[in-house]
């Protein structure tokens, strides 16, 4: 919501949301502060096309991740419901949106960035946007590294990476 508010009145913003209950409230909100250039698309986003089945916390449906993808025991793990959604390429989604050159790509999942960010490589070569990933992974330097991105900078929920070629 605070991007969305940053970018607004000339700006887009695409929000990918797995979760309906979370896609639907994300919606409204926007609806509600008149941010009409915000599009939130109910998906998953993934390297590839494909069916995922997601672990979502009916208490906070933004929590959310990909079956298998954290470590939480058993019991912790038994609040939360599983759901199947169809996961698609960020590359096809922001093509689809046609949002013109991206800018900011931010990316706050619980592991999978890197999987999202391989299915984001043609916007990230063509458009060299910032890129800000939570904090989940000590490799996504290394992994940002190697697609040409320097760590601008980090703090204790995530990392901010620019293009330095």
């Amino acid at each position: 919501m605070a991007f969305a508010r940053r970018t607004k009145p000339h700006g887009r913003v695409l929000v990918v949301e797995p979760d309906k209950a979370s896609a639907d409230e994300f919606r409204r909100a926007a609806e509600r502060r008149g941010l009409a250039h915000v599009r939130v698309v109910r998906a998953a986003a993934w390297f590839e096309r494909t069916t995922l089945t997601m672990q979502v916390d009916p208490g906070h449906p933004a929590s959310n991740f990909v079956a298998g993808a954290t470590d939480y025991a058993h019991d912790e793990l038994a609040r939360f419901r599983s759901i199947r959604v169809e996961a698609v390429p960020l590359d096809d989604l922001v093509d689809d949106a046609d949002l013109g050159r991206v800018t900011l790509v931010s990316v706050t999942t619980n592991g999978a960035e890197q999987e999202i960010l391989r299915g984001l490589l043609r916007t990230l070569e063509r458009d060299r946007p910032y890129v800000c990933l939570a904090r989940t992974a000590e490799s996504h330097a290394e992994f940002m590294g190697g697609l040409g991105y320097d760590l601008l900078g980090d703090d204790d929920r995530g990392y901010t990476f620019q293009y330095g070629g």
